[in-house]
């Protein structure tokens, strides 16, 4: 999908209404709407700049989230493209000799996201079968990745953990136990962050993308798909402000399709152990999907690791002096 608008005030707008999203069983379910901001900032731009490019992700409706309004607010033309792997959608811009030092630009939404209790009991307890249809693109959620490495250290702690499990669900809930018992949550240090399952494996702490990243490797080394989403995390106790990034995690199962779990809010909240596994809540945002980001137009880099932030290039090179910000408003 491809856009460029541009309208006579240098503001780009783009506004459109989605239908409702796919219902997943009969649970009566919350829904929470509120209005979200992504600001996007690249500051020292150097004189004599050739090309800006950036890459920015946007977000989408699935079944659980309904974008109801989309705006993007900038002072130059844009356009909005699909990445090849997982079908997020990328905004992209480019500036020729750009004569500011700093750029910035608005996108905002208008969400509304429904929220889905699901228990352990009710999930579906039928063996997987072999041959058993699995989900589109079946290897890519089962391989191994930049960071996300699936390697012998993986495969042994996978096949301990799940040892006597018989069913996709019980292996994924085995390895959700697994990682809330091992890792802690716990951004003290350097290394996490980045998804990497090494460090995860030796330091056994990190934020949600590490949490997440653990989950993930064990679950694709017992032969669960499983795939990696980033948005944010909506708080309950706060009618508008600032938040950072939350990622998450979902596994497959054939019976029920993709199923939720977040493994660090459950660490976070230990009440909400059960709920966490297999519910949804109506609080996430949901931005982006996958690992190793295959940018679309291509990008003269290595596919991002985890695309939340924008990516920037500066005359064919990498350029680090993007920045990003998040707020929201409860409607």
């Amino acid at each position: 999908m491809k856009n460029s608008l541009l309208l006579k005030s240098g503001i780009v707008a783009l506004a459109f209404l989605v239908a409702a999203p796919v219902s997943r069983g009969e649970t009566p379910a919350a829904e929470t709407r509120f209005n979200f901001i992504y600001q996007v900032r690249i500051d020292s731009i150097p004189p004599g700049a050739g090309e800006i490019k950036i890459w920015v992700p946007l977000a989408r409706s699935d079944d659980y989230q309904k974008i109801l309004n989309l705006e993007v607010l900038s002072p130059v033309e844009y356009e909005i493209h699909e990445d090849p792997d997982y079908g997020n959608k990328i905004l992209f811009l480019k500036l020729e000799r750009p004569r500011t030092e700093t750029l910035t630009f608005d996108i905002r939404y208008n969400v509304e996201v429904r929220g889905e209790k699901r228990t352990f009991s009710d999930l579906s307890q039928r063996r997987h079968e072999d041959g058993a249809a699995g989900p589109g693109k079946k290897e890519l959620f089962l391989a191994s990745q930049s960071l996300l490495v699936i390697d012998g250290r993986i495969k042994e702690i996978a096949a301990d953990v799940t040892r006597g499990k018989n069913t996709d669900l019980e292996k994924a809930k085995a390895i959700y136990d697994y990682v809330i018992q091992t890792m802690k949550y716990d951004k003290s240090g350097q290394g996490w962050g980045r998804g990497s399952t090494v460090y995860a494996c030796e330091v056994r702490k990190g934020n949600c993308t590490d949490f997440h990243s653990l989950f993930i490797a064990l679950a694709r080394a017992s032969g669960v798909p499983a795939r990696f989403k980033i948005g944010a995390q909506i708080p309950g106790d706060q009618p508008e402000g600032t938040v950072g990034y939350h990622c998450w995690a979902e596994f497959y199962l054939p019976e029920e399709g993709w199923v939720p779990v977040d493994a660090s809010e459950a660490w976070k909240h230990p009440e909400l152990k059960e709920f966490y596994f297999g519910s949804h809540d109506s609080r996430k945002f949901f931005i982006n999907l996958g690992r190793d980001i295959s940018l679309t137009p291509a990008a003269k880099g290595n596919p991002v690791n985890i695309f939340i932030h924008p990516y920037v290039e500066l005359d064919g090179k990498p350029f680090n002096a993007a920045g990003s910000q998040f707020t929201f408003k409860i409607t």
